[in-house]
């Protein structure tokens, strides 16, 4: 069966591949972003492109790192999740974020007040054995996923894939393992809960002062940033 052909619509030429045509819009600057220079398939395409974040500023400082910025508060939060830095996980996020005054809105189990760094239990990272072996692959003991190599499996016990939900949308009550994903919920506007603009302001302001949380071990809250308040 032939590969289906793509077509310009802008001079009637057609290609076999999505990278073709690419390549052909870049050459004849079809369907080119002025911004960025990047060829779209199509004019479709190309608004899309426009109208998406690819060109927000990277304004968003980790204040951890020296100099290191992001395009948007998700991938802030997702680059402080990720243990960059040492002595820093995503289970520190969460309880800052539930240390919070605005945990109310956001938190299941929120602890409102203190910042304490988590349980040690809670930093217990299982850990993939041989004995996982069943004759075909490692199977993980908490789901029924199986990997071909035990390097496979630990990454799995390490990711969040077991992490209980900590945190839930105020607005669609959607919950959440990780706190950049109830960012990026937030961000995308798909419960409608306020505008991109509010969500970057506000997100602001939590990252902030989890950063700063993070920076100085336990800090009583009182006074350190504003009940939150994602309305327009």
């Amino acid at each position: 069966m032939s590969a289906p052909s793509l077509e310009c619509v802008e001079c009637d030429c057609t290609f076999s591949s999505i990278a073709e045509i690419q390549a052909h819009n870049v050459s004849y600057k079809h369907y080119l972003c002025g911004t960025c220079l990047s060829a779209q398939i199509s004019e479709r395409a190309l608004e899309q492109h426009k109208g998406s974040r690819v060109h927000e500023p990277r304004k968003w400082k980790c204040l951890l790192c020296v100099g290191r910025k992001f395009k948007t508060p998700s991938a802030l939060t997702q680059h402080l999740e990720s243990g960059f830095h040492p002595g820093v996980s995503r289970f520190h996020i969460i309880a800052a974020a539930q240390a919070l005054p605005t945990a109310a809105q956001v938190a299941i189990r929120p602890t409102p007040g203190v910042y304490a760094a988590p349980s040690p239990l809670k930093l217990i990272e299982a850990a993939a054995q041989p004995s996982s072996w069943t004759g075909t692959a490692y199977q993980c003991e908490k789901c029924p996923k199986a990997f071909r190599t035990l390097l496979a499996l630990d990454h799995h016990l390490a990711s969040a894939a077991h992490d209980e939900a900590e945190l839930r949308c105020p607005a669609c009550a959607a919950e959440f393992a990780l706190t950049s994903a109830l960012v990026h919920h937030l961000e995308s506007g798909s419960c409608g809960l306020a505008s991109y603009e509010q969500i970057q302001k506000e997100a602001n302001a939590i990252v902030e002062a989890v950063s700063r949380l993070l920076q100085g071990g336990e800090v009583h809250l009182e006074g350190l940033v504003e009940r939150l308040s994602l309305e327009e």
